[in-house]
């Protein structure tokens, strides 16, 4: 399926060099805007999936037995990665869908590699220091 999808800009269905960091978010006919909708709606579909299952492994540990209190701990790291997560791409994909279904693209088009370098390595740089952040040794050092 991903070879597929990735494919299709290569045979005529949108294009990869068009917009910076050669994403295929060409909005020229009906076809490159069904495209850029479907892989962005399943992207989103896959974030709220893992969000699903994120919350039924939370609701499963807060009903056990064997809940500590380092459990919640490492729910509250799990809950701030997905909302960083969250933070980081979707003003990204609110910017490419609404370009996709109004045919305009929101952000001038010179904004938009500041928009693709800045954020989209975003998530990527906070991660590591959201993993550190939350060690309690990395708290403790800090305080010393």
């Amino acid at each position: 399926f991903a070879i597929v999808m990735a494919s299709l800009p290569l045979i005529g269905v949108n294009s990869y060099n068009k917009y910076v960091l050669a994403l295929p978010f060409d909005f020229d006919t009906g076809l490159d805007r069904a495209y850029v909708a479907f892989m962005l709606l399943l992207n989103g579909l896959g974030f709220f999936t893992i969000l699903v299952c994120y919350i039924s492994i939370y609701r499963t540990m807060m009903g056990s037995p064997a809940w500590k209190k380092s459990d919640y701990q490492v729910a509250r790291r799990m809950a701030l990665l997905i909302a960083v997560n969250l933070a980081c791409w979707a003003p990204v994909a609110v910017v490419w869908l609404v370009a996709a279904f109004t045919k305009e693209f929101p952000v001038p088009l010179n904004d938009a590699k500041y928009l693709a370098v800045f954020v989209f390595p975003l998530n990527s740089c906070a991660n590591p220091f959201l993993y550190a952040i939350m060690t309690s040794n990395f708290q403790k050092d800090l305080l010393a």
